[in-house]
């Protein structure tokens, strides 16, 4: 759909239809989430997701630096791959570490995840967790796996765990 038709002050609003009520997703950063976790319709993507891979990738920290791993930020970014996610593109330069924010990191997970999520169609599983290792490896090893790779299984139960927190009832 492109994103953000119910962000803004309407998210506030909304929280309880995106976040179970009293669930400790920051209020700061949930209208971008939700316009990540709603920019397309994608078997398992939601809000809730998002504000779970969030969680799981930073614990929700827009300064993470990991330069062992060159992964930036609250949604864990390494320069390089989120160029290509970034407004623009490539026809902008790769982000420097500093200039990662949430207001960069978190859309740009939902145009990672719409992208590469329909590679995953028919792919046995909880397609939110399979969307969340796609995130950590790519959507042919999840394919290749026939879902969540063993290497990513500890990754996806932490995500699947926090979703749990998160998902409105």
């Amino acid at each position: 759909a492109g994103g953000g038709a119910a962000v803004n002050g309407a998210a506030s609003a909304a929280d309880g239809r995106w976040f179970r009520p009293g669930s400790a997703v920051p209020a700061g950063y949930r209208s971008l989430i939700v316009e990540a976790g709603e920019w397309c319709e994608m078997p398992g993507l939601s809000p809730a997701l998002i504000a779970a891979m969030l969680k799981a990738e930073s614990g929700f920290d827009p300064r993470l630096a990991d330069p062992a791993k060159d992964e930036y930020g609250i949604a864990r970014w390494t320069p390089r791959v989120l160029v290509h996610w970034q407004p623009g593109g490539l026809d902008n330069p790769e982000p420097r570490p500093a200039e990662i924010t949430p207001e960069l990191s978190i859309p740009a997970m939902g145009r990672f995840l719409c992208y590469w999520g329909k590679d995953l169609e028919g792919v046995p599983g909880d397609p939110a967790l399979n969307l969340a290792a796609a995130y950590r490896t790519s959507s042919k090893t999840v394919v290749e796996a026939g879902g969540v790779p063993e290497g990513h299984r500890t990754y996806a139960e932490k995500v699947r765990r926090y979703l749990e927190d998160y998902l409105p009832r």
